[in-house]
């Protein structure tokens, strides 16, 4: 909240949030970077910053609606999503930003995550997935609700992690895991 960021660096956590702590309607949602001098925040009121290692910045988006997650997969390739339908690309070292979503989505966005070279996203009822032209449902393959929140990928699986459930892919087919529980 009000532009809090910590790293956990040599076993203590450190601020890097000088310059943004206190800033108002700066609640962050997600940040993620490729190093600790590419960073990249997003706000729920539609804003996104980024640090160098040294200063944070304000970035000109091409929206100003809600921003829920960012991923950033390379130097040059960051991700945003948020509510609307909203799905942004670009990157600072480019100063390039550009919405690749439809206006005719109804889903607002919590997640964004890049597997293999294709990118999904994560709203309350399921995923929609990006070839880099083309939009479409992902065909989850299970019966009965879910719920995606946060998605996660690593080592070939992709992960969907919601309120009530937990979905792996691994390649092929979609699974629900059941997590294990404590006595």
């Amino acid at each position: 909240m009000s532009g809090q960021v910590f790293a956990r660096l040599d076993g203590v956590w450190q601020p890097l949030d000088r310059g943004l702590r206190g800033t108002r309607q700066l609640d962050l949602e997600d940040v993620g970077g490729t190093a600790l001098d590419n960073l990249y925040a997003v706000s729920a009121f539609g804003s996104m910053v980024h640090f160098d290692g040294n200063k944070w910045s304000d970035i000109a988006l091409p929206t100003n609606r809600p921003l829920s997650g960012v991923k950033v997969v390379a130097a040059d390739e960051v991700y945003a999503c948020g509510d609307d339908g909203t799905v942004i690309r670009g990157s600072s070292s480019t100063g390039v930003w550009q919405l690749i979503s439809l206006d005719s989505f109804d889903e607002s966005f919590s997640a964004v995550e890049r597997h293999g070279t294709a990118l999904f996203v994560a709203h309350p009822d399921g995923l929609k997935t990006w070839d880099g032209s083309v939009w479409s449902d992902v065909d989850l393959g299970l019966e009965g609700e879910v719920d995606c929140q946060t998605l996660h990928s690593k080592d070939g699986y992709l992960f969907s992690f919601g309120y009530q459930t937990l979905l792996v892919h691994d390649g092929s087919t979609w699974a629900r895991m059941v997590p294990p529980t404590t006595v």
